[in-house]
């Protein structure tokens, strides 16, 4: 009888001990979701962000490649003009020689 007790006692704290656990892994899961729902959020802003950020940058780099382009067209172009002023300059100095 004393046997019977004893089972019937460990059988009730087992099972509160059971319960407890329960309750404290569900609220650490619960709280897990939560801090993932919030990572997840701001994944979505940097993703949404970094969309804005590449088109910006794709905007900086057209305008620094026509810039280039300008100064790059006026230095060939000085280029060739002195090249003519010289040819020009060489042909007179033949004539007048």
């Amino acid at each position: 009888m004393q046997n019977l007790i004893h089972s019937d006692v460990f059988f009730f704290i087992t099972s509160i001990a059971v319960i407890v656990v329960t309750i404290f892994i569900l609220i650490i899961l619960w709280y897990v979701f939560r801090i993932l729902k919030n990572i997840k959020d701001v994944s979505d802003i940097i993703k949404k962000e970094s969309f804005f950020v590449l088109g910006d940058l794709s905007g900086i780099r057209t305008r620094i490649k026509s810039f280039l382009n300008f100064f790059i067209l006026k230095y060939n172009n000085n280029i060739k003009v002195v090249s003519r002023k010289n040819k020009i300059k060489s042909k007179l100095k033949d004539k007048e020689n």
